[in-house]
């Protein structure tokens, strides 16, 4: 069974509160990226980890928790971040971890991840891969020496891909062990109810090069939790502000997050203890990251580590994954 992450994307005093009660919980491990808080926004660019830095800074400790933080990759939804042109070269990998280790105030990164990829590639809900007209420029040989070099010197302990494809995962692998590396990959890509495009095959290759795979999305922006179908969704919450809202709003999506939920009611579970239950019980699956805005949110997903979920709801969550397979890429 795997364990819980804290994705840290607020700002506010709360946030504070919300790493204490985590910490005080048995939560060691706190994601983060340049990019954050969410909604993205260049006016809070970096907010995110230096609340993390000014936290770990006034409590100490810094040895007993896991930090990781991600560098972005170019994109034109994030123009402010080196010019929209982040591209995982020397330069701006080096630019990343410098400004990183600033803001959460720290000596290291215990893992460094690459936020999404350099290339034309199928991710962040696109569904399937292909052939671009015009690729981006890109180099994951270039990418990995700098890594390595930024693990070498001690600033980051390892290293990460996130949203990535197989033929990513496998070409960082390959590149890895042709340098004869010692140093540990990581995975962070999505991985839901309403998403399981990670076993069509980058759960084969998880497996079998024994890789550490942190889920993230666990409810699909909140949508597997059912208050978007109850109207408790409030208009601060991530579905409603997020910028890929559009995605989960197709009929095929609602109708199997709706299954989903009403399988969790008739077995007498609560649908978000279902979700993070299922993702718990995968066996490629090392870490799932959570993300709240509220101590009894934290409480109640924690909570989800007592569920033992019956040969009986396997079936019927799975019965459910062949009608509808993976609405929400």
């Amino acid at each position: 069974m795997g364990c819980m992450t804290l994705s840290a994307r607020k700002t506010d005093i709360d946030a504070v509160k919300l790493l204490d009660h985590a910490l005080a919980n048995g939560i060691c491990f706190f994601d983060t990226a340049e990019m954050y808080p969410t909604p993205i926004r260049e006016s809070t660019y970096g907010s995110s980890e230096e609340l993390i830095g000014k936290w770990l800074r006034k409590k100490g400790g810094r040895s007993e928790i896991t930090l990781a933080t991600k560098a972005s990759g170019p994109a034109a939804f994030v123009p402010w971040i080196r010019s929209g042109k982040s591209r995982h070269n020397r330069a701006n990998l080096i630019s990343a971890v410098e400004s990183s280790l600033k803001r959460l105030q720290t000596d290291y990164i215990d893992i460094f991840q690459l936020h999404w990829p350099d290339r034309a590639t199928n991710f962040f809900n696109v569904r399937g891969f292909k052939v671009p007209k015009k690729d981006l420029t890109f180099d994951i040989e270039d990418t990995l020496d700098v890594l390595m070099e930024l693990v070498a010197s001690g600033k980051i302990r390892s290293f990460g891909i996130c949203n990535e494809t197989a033929w990513g995962a496998m070409t960082f692998i390959k590149n890895m062990e042709k340098r004869n590396s010692n140093d540990t990959l990581a995975i962070q890509n999505p991985y839901n109810l309403l998403n399981r495009s990670l076993e069509v095959g980058l759960s084969e290759i998880i497996a079998r090069e024994d890789i550490t795979f942190f889920a993230h999305s666990p409810l699909a922006s909140g949508i597997l939790t059912g208050k978007y179908f109850n109207g408790s969704a409030l208009a601060s919450s991530r579905l409603n502000q997020n910028h890929h809202g559009d995605v989960f709003k197709s009929p095929a999506l609602l109708k199997a997050a709706e299954k989903y939920v009403t399988i969790a009611k008739n077995h007498g579970i609560d649908p978000t203890q279902m979700a993070i239950a299922w993702l718990l019980s995968q066996p490629v699956v090392t870490s799932v990251i959570i993300g709240v805005t509220n101590r009894s949110q934290l409480t109640h997903n924690l909570n989800s580590c007592d569920v033992t979920l019956t040969r009986e709801i396997i079936k019927d969550i799975d019965r459910i994954q062949q009608e509808i397979p993976n609405p929400c890429p």
